[in-house]
């Protein structure tokens, strides 16, 4: 299972339910000095951006041909989310496509 902000707050909730304490995640804001809860978007925002690190850091270790073959491959899935309106999950395709391209020639 991949490690997701989301995920990681599921289970933060379930327990302390369990246990009677509230918590409650916050962000830092300003200079720091301020912090504030986080959102919804702040969760897909986390989430995403370790896809992406998760994503390079694998692909980075690839010959540059499967490096090619996987931007193709997500491409090509990316397309297919995007003829389905799930444009969400079609950018998150394109943008593992983009992690493909370091070096790699593409037709």
């Amino acid at each position: 299972m991949q490690n997701t902000m989301s995920r990681m707050l599921e289970i933060i909730k379930a327990e302390s339910e369990k246990s009677g304490v509230k918590v409650e995640v916050k962000k830092r804001v300003g200079n720091g000095d301020a912090y504030i809860p986080i959102d919804d978007d702040d969760v897909k925002k986390a989430d995403f951006d370790l896809k992406m690190r998760e994503t390079f850091e694998r692909i980075s270790k690839l010959p540059i041909e499967e490096k090619a073959a996987f931007a193709l491959a997500m491409r090509d899935a990316g397309n297919e989310r995007f003829r389905e309106a799930d444009y969400r999950a079609a950018l998150e395709m394109y943008a593992q496509s983009v992690c493909g391209l370091d070096g790699a020639q593409i037709n």
